[in-house]
């Protein structure tokens, strides 16, 4: 397995009960049930960084998930995955 392929286990597929539903592999964000694997949140401009790491942060301090992944455009913005 690649780096680029643990991550993304890592980051979008972590290990759930509904992985018994899923086949060994599957990369799909919404699973066979309808359930989210995966979030976006966006922020255009003028993005503010210090809100946005305040989210951030809270995704893994309060809900124990793995650090979000963090896309910056000069144009659009912030997106935390």
């Amino acid at each position: 397995m690649t780096r680029l392929q643990s991550e993304w286990q890592r980051l979008y597929l972590p290990r759930t009960p509904l992985d018994a539903v899923m086949a060994p592999g599957d990369t799909r964000l919404i699973d066979p049930l309808g359930c989210v694997r995966a979030m976006v949140l966006a922020l255009a401009r003028p993005a503010n960084w210090a809100a946005l790491s305040v989210v951030w942060q809270a995704v893994q301090a309060e809900l124990s998930l793995p650090a979000p992944a963090i896309a910056i455009s000069g144009v659009d913005g912030y997106e935390l995955w």
